[in-house]
């Protein structure tokens, strides 16, 4: 099917349609175990595996306290980009109650951490009054602040009209620098005509990508070799540090021996459509 030629609410119908089974082709019974389980690629986080353990907000968003309804999401992932950055916590409401008052006080402070000493330095403080539920859902309890490389930890604490601390939430976040780094990845670098492989996008960087499960195949010469059809529009999101998942390529049959060069599209918050190339042989 040409996507291209569709009108585009068709296509997003299409999409939508075909999302369950296309993610589920991409990962096959068939694939390397080896190659396409592996999710990480580089472990940026690794300086905060070792800091003291802290009580985080779960990853339901419930406090545990007040009106049921109150959630607090931070991000799905601990690495911030150096400079402007975003050490976010926001409130929201799922369920009920979904009014009324509330009168609390929440203080969020951001710390930054000296991993060898663990000393903690103020980096941001601010209070905020949430008089209702509504206002909850409205108000972000995170930091967007300039900073610099290294580790950092945001603190929420929750206090009633009273004064009493009801709750103390915290989140380790590590800071580093906006770097693009896209790979291929190929199961096998040596192959034979008609031969089943497998591919997956690799993000070493520090920033989001997105990729889809298209691939080409050049011989020596740099002409194109035609191979099977791949839905290649697709774009999945593909955190820093992680693998994409696997997709499968076909050669041909009566593929001539020598080598070759296949090559997939990703991109990320500092690059797009970044042509990824990797080098295979094929033998008799």
């Amino acid at each position: 099917m040409q996507l291209q030629r569709l009108p585009i609410f068709l296509v997003a119908t299409v999409l939508c349609l075909q999302m369950p089974w296309l993610v589920e082709k991409a990962q096959t019974a068939d694939s390397p175990s080896s190659f396409c389980s592996e999710e990480a690629v580089k472990n940026y986080l690794k300086p905060i595996e070792g800091l003291p353990r802290v009580r985080t907000v779960p990853s339901s968003g419930r406090l545990g306290v007040g009106p049921a309804s109150l959630r607090i999401f931070p991000p799905n992932e601990s690495l911030v980009v150096a400079g402007k950055a975003r050490f976010e916590a926001q409130g929201s409401l799922e369920g009920s109650p979904s009014s009324g008052p509330l009168h609390w006080r929440v203080r969020s402070s951001l710390f930054r951490i000296n991993s060898a000493s663990l000393g903690a330095v103020v980096v941001a403080r601010k209070q905020t009054s949430i008089r209702s539920i509504q206002a909850f859902s409205r108000t972000s309890f995170g930091f967007s602040k300039q900073v610099r490389t290294g580790i950092y930890r945001l603190d929420i604490e929750i206090e009633n009209a009273r004064g009493k601390k009801l709750k103390r939430y915290q989140r380790y976040f590590r800071a580093l620098k906006a770097q693009s780094d896209l790979r291929l990845g190929v199961s096998d670098d040596s192959f034979r005509p008609g031969d089943t492989g497998f591919l997956r996008i690799e993000n070493y960087g520090t920033v989001s990508a997105s990729y889809g499960f298209g691939y080409h195949l050049l011989n020596e010469k740099g002409e194109e070799v035609p191979t099977t059809d791949v839905f290649s529009a697709l774009r999945l999101n593909l955190l820093p540090g992680t693998a994409g998942r696997c997709f499968s390529f076909e050669l041909p049959k009566g593929l001539s021996p020598g080598k070759y060069e296949i090559y997939s599209y990703a991109g990320d918050r500092l690059r797009s459509g970044v042509r990824l190339p990797a080098q295979i042989s094929v033998s008799p």
